[in-house]
């Protein structure tokens, strides 16, 4: 058994419409917020792959899956992107290809942490799946098209700047039932580092299922 080479996050795949790449929206994040993976205990940077949802504020935050038991967060949207201006370091506005949790802007619009997000409904994504056991081989992959899966948070790595949430697919979660399932399979990813189905890290080709968006919302029932 080999490891298929680990790729970050939620990755773009294609448009409904044969979209080669996804319309992205620039978001902002709250002043003083902290990214946060429910039983990792450390605030983790917001990078591009991370599953976003939109807050009463108008703000987005980094969206929880169904690590450490709890039950998934409605995705909006997918980061793909930094905000052109950067982030407040306390004394400027520096640039990164991540966003730090923390970063603390008062009420000064001109030092906003903003994200680019592209809404998750506008079509398939690629994602790691998180076991080498639920499947083995490529029929076995194969079987679950149809079905449904929560993602997850793996936050694994606890030194800056290296501070990911590292969102993958719950694959043991697979499910026909639609209920609160974050993504549904459509097929097993082509990509060359598709290597073997016996191997971590496995990428399969997903369409939201469960999403916040109100016209997107439950769209795989």
């Amino acid at each position: 058994m080999a490891d298929n080479v680990k790729q970050y996050g939620i990755r773009w795949a294609t448009g409904y419409n044969r979209n080669s790449a996804p319309v992205a929206v620039e978001m902002a994040v709250a002043s003083a917020a902290n990214f946060t993976v429910s039983g990792f205990g450390t605030n983790v940077n917001l990078n591009a792959g991370d599953p976003v949802k939109i807050n009463n504020d108008g703000t987005v935050s980094l969206c929880g899956g169904n690590e450490n038991g709890q039950t998934s967060q409605s995705m909006w949207g997918v980061v793909v992107g930094m905000g052109g201006q950067g982030y407040f370091n306390g004394t400027r506005m520096v640039r990164s290809p991540f966003l730090p949790s923390g970063v603390t802007y008062g009420t000064s619009i001109d030092r906003q942490s903003k994200v680019l997000v592209a809404p998750v409904s506008q079509g398939f994504w690629e994602i790691d799946v998180d076991d080498i056991v639920t499947a083995t081989t490529y029929l076995g992959y194969q079987a679950f098209i149809g079905e449904n899966c929560d993602h997850r948070l793996a936050a694994a790595v606890a030194s800056a700047p290296l501070l990911t949430a590292n969102p993958v697919l719950n694959i043991a979660s697979h499910n026909p039932a639609t209920a609160g399932l974050t993504f549904r399979i459509v097929g097993v990813s082509q990509n060359f580092a598709n290597q073997d189905y016996t191997g971590q890290w496995v990428k399969l080709i997903v369409s939201i299922n469960d999403g916040a968006e109100p016209f997107f919302t439950n769209v795989g029932t």
